[in-house]
């Protein structure tokens, strides 16, 4: 399987089928997009930082500017578009209602646990961004994993998504 990209659509194509269905940039990959498991070893911090350049224009037009905190060692054995998806989802949503702020996004790893954080300290619509982010919930729970908010001083949100070692193996 192999993925083009071409303009604003993302092509999913097997290497014996012809195109079998065309996404919109915007919800790369949807939700509800044929799942493909191919779990393999992804480096967060390299996926993070593939982000990170599709969005930041727009946040550079909000005067906002995005860092990678994750550590080179952060790696997470799962199928890597749903991965994409997720922390797309978390990148594209929180720079969207940024401005003038400092968007942080790191990852820790414990024995049975890997937590993403997204962390922005000037955040118009922090408390709107829950319901933004239901759209890619199933993803997350289908991974084994919680999506949890922490509205901290005004305007600052941050948002957490972990996921269990075991669940991802599974």
């Amino acid at each position: 399987m192999a993925l083009f990209e071409h303009s604003a659509l993302i092509i999913c194509v097997e290497s014996y089928f012809k195109p079998k269905q065309l996404f919109p940039m915007t919800s790369y990959p949807p939700v509800n997009a044929p799942v493909f498991t191919m779990a393999k070893k992804i480096s967060l911090k390299e996926l993070a930082n593939n982000l990170i350049k599709g969005i930041l224009p727009t946040a550079v037009s909000r005067n906002s500017f995005i860092v990678n905190d994750i550590p080179d060692e952060a790696i997470l054995d799962a199928d890597e578009n749903v991965v994409a998806h997720i922390l797309g989802s978390l990148l594209n949503n929180t720079v969207s209602s940024s401005h003038d702020g400092c968007i942080r996004i790191s990852a820790a790893q414990e024995d049975s646990y890997t937590t993403i954080t997204v962390n922005d300290n000037n955040n118009d619509y922090s408390r709107f961004i829950s319901g933004k982010m239901a759209k890619v919930k199933p993803a997350i729970t289908k991974m084994g994993g919680d999506l949890n908010f922490e509205f901290n001083q005004r305007n600052s949100i941050t948002i957490l998504v972990s996921f269990s070692k075991k669940s991802l193996a599974a």
